[in-house]
């Protein structure tokens, strides 16, 4: 079966390219070189490092079969503080963040950014990869003290510019 993938190249010991690959086969473009490849998906599956040499004006080939060797029947991966480029500390655009989540074998992602509650379902269906997780909307609460609280399951409204943020400036820990 074809799975999302997290795809690392690294020239020496330096990272130089990485994608989060959509199920099936695909394509990029690297220099002439030698490179490893190093292709991933969470802690389920295990990861496979291979050495490949680029020459100028060919195509090489990369097969790649991932072994799952740990059983989560029964569990769900799920990541409740996810921030995407809605939020005023993310640049990562929303549907590479749900790509991101699906490549490292996340299951369901609460997305938590600042003061903000996004639809994350447009963006999921962009990302290619909405059979592969599953969103829950949220804010993470930014407030000095006692520091930041998130919650999910907070739909947006469709009118406010941010989505019908909780609005806790100025409120007790009890507000």
């Amino acid at each position: 079966t074809a799975i999302p993938a997290r795809i690392q190249v690294f020239h020496g010991d330096a990272l130089v390219h990485q994608l989060f690959a959509l199920p099936g086969p695909g394509e990029f473009e690297l220099p002439p070189g030698d490179y490893e490849i190093v292709v991933s998906r969470g802690y389920e599956y295990e990861r496979v490092a291979t050495p490949v040499t680029i020459v100028a004006d060919q195509t090489a080939p990369l097969d790649v079969t991932l072994v799952h060797s740990m059983d989560t029947a029964g569990y769900l991966s799920f990541d409740g503080h996810v921030h995407a480029g809605p939020s005023g500390d993310s640049t990562v655009p929303l549907a590479e963040r749900i790509r991101s989540a699906a490549a490292d074998g996340l299951e369901i992602i609460g997305h938590t950014d600042h003061e903000i509650i996004v639809d994350p379902e447009p963006s999921r269906a962009d990302s290619g990869v909405q059979d592969w997780v599953a969103s829950i909307p949220g804010e993470e609460l930014t407030a000095t003290s006692p520091e930041h609280h998130s919650v999910w399951d907070m739909p947006p409204a469709p009118t406010p510019p941010r989505g019908r943020p909780i609005v806790w400036y100025q409120n007790g820990v009890a507000e």
